[in-house]
């Protein structure tokens, strides 16, 4: 990633105007509709939705919205779902592990903070523990790393040990600010007091090559791997191209081959709403439509 999506998830989580309709996604229907089991690594269940609060919000207005979250009972890729808060979506199917996020500090205590208790004491069944994400983009947040530490081990580590959640680190974004914040984030952390995931996001240079921007992303996450040796949890990846057919061929081949990274817990791929929450994501990249189905490339990634 060239930029950063904080100021777009600034704008998802908070109340705004109707946003206008995106530009028509123009879908190779054959292209998409390759089936699960021709996949390199079907089956993974790795992938996360990443539910936009609109959708709760909209739940009984748009008709489709319903049937398409009920649609994720039967997907074998998709187990775990988020919102970017501390409550859990109540029209998602009940079987699927939801993972809260402590976002920002406001999240850190009041209402928020007893909806993320309630949250890890409901989880469906015990064949996953919970997990629980702490920060969102901090660098871009005016959260420094050492404020971030304390609050980490003040809250979120209590978590672990009185609770058993496994906790993500602060997901940051892909840019070297996003770098030099968490590398200073960890340095404040005794090796006990790691994070159970390196928490990333990745999103592509609009204007860049497809192939260029695979490449980079693969060794952005390959190198987080590296530098601390922990397994990750991509909690925001997607193309932002204006080009179907790169966004296309960078959602497939890097949910193949994030499915294949033994270090790779998990991860979700942007644009389970609506309409583009901005001008910063593409409508290409959509996974529902204006309607509330799932789109081709929804239908890919759910393994519908």
């Amino acid at each position: 990633m060239k930029w950063t999506l904080a100021t777009v998830t600034a704008v998802l989580l908070a109340a705004s105007p109707a946003i206008a309709a995106p530009a028509p996604v123009v879908v190779v229907e054959d292209a998409v509709n390759t089936t699960v089991a021709e996949r390199e690594n079907s089956g993974a269940g790795k992938r996360i939705v990443l539910w936009e609060w609109t959708n709760t919000r909209d739940i009984d207005s748009v008709g489709n919205l319903r049937t398409s979250a009920g649609k994720l009972s039967s997907s074998k890729e998709i187990k775990n779902i988020m919102n970017w808060e501390t409550w859990r979506p109540t029209e998602l199917p009940t079987g699927l592990y939801y993972q809260p996020m402590v976002r920002t500090k406001a999240q850190t205590s009041g209402d928020a903070w007893n909806n993320l208790l309630s949250a890890i004491n409901s989880q469906p069944n015990k064949n996953q523990k919970p997990i629980v994400h702490f920060y969102n983009e901090p660098e871009y947040n005016g959260i420094s790393a050492q404020d971030a530490a304390n609050t980490w081990k003040s809250l979120m580590l209590p978590l672990r040990s009185s609770k058993g959640v496994e906790l993500v680190g602060p997901a940051i974004s892909s840019s070297p600010e996003g770098v030099a914040w968490l590398k200073s984030f960890m340095g404040y952390l005794s090796s006990s007091e790691k994070p159970n995931y390196v928490g990333a996001h990745f999103y592509t240079n609009k204007d860049s090559g497809v192939d260029g921007e695979i490449s980079a992303a693969k060794n952005h996450l390959s190198g987080l791997i590296s530098s601390y040796g922990l397994p990750l949890i991509v909690s925001e990846i997607a193309s932002t191209s204006r080009n179907y057919n790169d966004v296309y061929k960078f959602t497939t081949t890097m949910s193949d081959w994030l499915d294949g990274q033994s270090k790779v817990k998990m991860y979700g791929f942007f644009g389970v709403s609506r309409q583009p929450v901005n001008d910063f994501v593409s409508p290409q990249a959509q996974l529902l439509d204006t309607s509330g189905s799932w789109t081709a490339l929804g239908k890919y990634l759910g393994g519908f």
